[in-house]
């Protein structure tokens, strides 16, 4: 990338050592200024993605496995958010897609993809935000694994393609797709 581009080069690099890897954190940032807008729902997204890439199901980390949940919950927060009328207040995840977006814009979410957002809801909801020692929390925590986690990266990423194909009326554009062509069910 040219240190002449129209944004930070080290704005970027930071990204990178935040990241704690190169993949993807150059590409989202060429796609996010190509289009000149500061593009948080995409960064939380690249971020999951990055984290995700280095767990396997041998070396699964619960706490990188939360991590994941909040920056996909995140991303998709805002990533309805974008796509709302205007408000004062913004409602919650599960609220923007099941109400939201279906009152604004007519989209209605797959009932599939709205009840595996509902699970990793709770999970966000109850251990990301609270995380303190109790017997329900330590149970829930137990749930967490990596096959559940890539549950959430494809339920993650069929939000953002049904959004996306909504936004671009079925024509996503190239380089914005090539974020998510990566089958997580098969990991």
């Amino acid at each position: 990338m040219n240190k002449n581009e129209d944004f930070d080069y080290n704005e970027m690099k930071m990204a990178e050592a935040a990241s704690g890897t190169f993949d993807y954190v150059e590409k989202y940032y060429i796609v996010a200024k190509k289009d000149s807008v500061f593009n948080l729902h995409f960064r939380y997204w690249a971020e999951a993605f990055n984290k995700f890439q280095s767990l396997n199901e041998n070396n699964f980390c619960l706490e990188e496995g939360l991590i994941i949940i909040n920056c996909l919950c995140n991303s998709l927060a805002i990533l309805a958010g974008m796509n709302m009328k205007a408000r004062n207040n913004v409602p919650g995840l599960v609220e923007l897609y099941e109400k939201t977006l279906k009152k604004d814009k007519k989209w209605i979410i797959d009932s599939e993809l709205l009840k595996d957002l509902k699970e990793m809801n709770n999970y966000y909801n109850n251990l990301s935000k609270h995380l303190n020692q109790v017997d329900w929390r330590k149970a829930m925590l137990k749930e967490i694994t990596y096959k559940k986690i890539c549950k959430y990266m494809n339920t993650a990423k069929e939000i953002w393609l049904w959004i996306l194909n909504k936004k671009y009326n079925d024509n996503i554009p190239e380089d914005k797709l090539c974020f998510f062509d990566h089958n997580f069910l098969d990991s």
